[in-house]
């Protein structure tokens, strides 16, 4: 094989990975760019609506509401599930949360 056909063959195996890495990155970037003025359209909507945004305000804190107290009934469930051992009294798991330390 020649020093130019091989030289070529470097040249295109690299300009097919500088696209293999780029074409993600500029997809993403033309979806990005998409989502911004969705964003943009969709918070004008809202400023400008009182009524769609005390509707939409409701049903957000109707949510918080509905799930008030998740955390504590999903680990009751976890500790009915966890097989019960030997000296954590009332022969129930215990299930405790941890905290993240900074």
């Amino acid at each position: 094989m020649s020093t130019g056909l091989i030289v070529l063959i470097v040249v295109v195996v690299l300009i097919l990975i500088a696209l293999a890495v780029l074409l993600p990155r500029m997809r993403a970037n033309k979806a990005r760019r998409q989502t911004e003025r969705e964003l943009n359209t969709a918070l004008l909507a809202l400023v400008t609506d009182p009524v769609r945004r005390a509707r939409l305000g409701a049903a957000a804190r109707a949510l918080v509401e509905a799930n008030r107290g998740a955390k504590t009934k999903t680990l009751e469930v976890i500790g009915q599930l966890l097989p019960h051992g030997e000296g954590h009294g009332h022969g129930r798991s215990v299930v405790r949360p941890f905290r993240l330390v900074h």
